[in-house]
């Protein structure tokens, strides 16, 4: 009898393609593998529970979350509403002055993104708080479905005139961040 031995993997931070650590190409995409970074440096996962601020908000529930961050519902004990708090997220794969840079640049990146709620746009969501140390924007909940959750439990595409609408309110959305973003750079250009 011979024993199994568990072959440590290293994930691809494009695809999610497990590889053999030994690998330097991801046999799935192709992308360069990255060392894994040292994780020791980055703030926990939140968990359901959770007092962040000194106990201003308490972390409910997970809403969503794609590659770069999770996104739970919480509730603001001093103004006794719901918000929305958005975790960054860092993959191991990560090169590790990668993860540094994302870390160093949060505090500016969360500034910005609350400026950019001043005046606002009705189909953006408006920032109020960002929490440094867990690398986290608070900010307004909006209650409703995704898009995503309502077309998976749809039979059939969505008719043509109620997708335009989507369609245009995320580029109403985008033209207000470029045009912002224009009149950001160009101040600084000055």
């Amino acid at each position: 009898m011979h024993e199994r031995t568990t072959t440590r993997r290293i994930q691809c931070h494009d695809c999610g393609h497990r590889n053999r650590v030994i690998a330097r190409y991801c046999g799935q995409c192709g992308l360069r593998l990255a060392a894994p970074t040292p994780t020791n440096h980055l703030p926990a996962p939140l968990q359901s529970g959770d007092l962040l601020a000194h106990g201003r908000y308490r972390v409910d529930q997970v809403l969503g979350g794609g590659g770069f961050s999770q996104v739970f519902l919480a509730e603001d004990t001093h103004l006794n509403r719901l918000c929305a708090i958005k975790q960054l997220r860092i993959s191991p794969a990560y090169p590790a002055t990668q993860a540094k840079q994302l870390v160093a640049s949060f505090p500016d990146e969360a500034l910005l993104l609350a400026n950019l709620s001043t005046p606002g746009h009705r189909h953006l969501p408006d920032v109020y708080d960002h929490l440094d140390a867990q690398l986290c924007l608070v900010m307004k909940y909006v209650a409703g479905e995704s898009l995503a959750t309502m077309m998976a439990r749809r039979d059939d595409p969505l008719p043509e005139k109620e997708a335009l609408r989507y369609v245009r309110d995320a580029c109403s959305a985008l033209v207000y961040l470029h045009e912002l973003a224009c009149e950001i750079g160009g101040a600084l250009e000055v």
